[in-house]
C-alpha cells in the first residue's frame, strides 16, 4: 500500500482527484536486488490479497558502489551525486559510463577516472 499512498490509489483524499489510473497496475516494477524476494514474494501476495493487479515484470538492478566497492550508502556518506557529475560531463557521457560499466544485474564500481577514460576511448572522435 505504501506505493499506492504516493499517488493517492487508496483515495484518502476524496477531496482530491487520484491519478492512480494514470499510475497502477506497475508495467514494469524496477527493484534493487537485496530486496527482490520480498518483491516477487511477498509483494504480490499483498497485492492478490486486496484484489489489487500485479506488476507485469520485475526487474532487479544491481548496486552502486564507491571506488573501494563499497556499496553507496546515505547514510555512510559515501554516494556521487549524479547532478554534480553532469555539472562536469555530458548526460551521454555519464549514460554511455553507465550502461557500459555494469551489465544490466550487475554492481558498478563508480570510479570518476574510469567514467573519463570510458569517455575517451567509445566517444572521442
Amino acid at each position: 500500500t505504501n506505493y499506492l499512498t504516493a499517488v493517492d490509489g487508496l483515495n484518502l483524499s476524496p477531496d482530491k482527484c487520484s491519478d492512480v489510473h494514470k499510475f497502477w497496475p506497475a508495467a514494469v516494477h524496477i527493484i534493487g536486488k537485496d530486496i527482490s524476494w520480498f518483491h516477487t514474494v511477498i509483494w504480490p501476495t499483498i497485492l492478490l490479497s486486496a484484489n489489487l493487479p500485479l506488476p507485469a515484470t520485475i526487474y532487479a538492478h544491481g548496486f552502486v558502489n564507491d571506488s573501494t566497492g563499497k556499496k553507496m550508502s546515505k547514510s555512510i556518506g559515501n554516494i556521487v551525486n549524479p547532478h554534480d557529475m553532469l555539472d562536469l560531463y555530458t548526460v551521454d557521457t555519464f549514460r554511455w559510463y553507465l550502461c557500459r560499466e555494469a551489465p544490466y544485474g550487475g554492481d558498478l564500481s563508480f570510479k570518476e577516472g574510469a567514467l573519463i577514460e570510458r569517455h575517451n576511448a567509445d566517444l572521442c572522435d
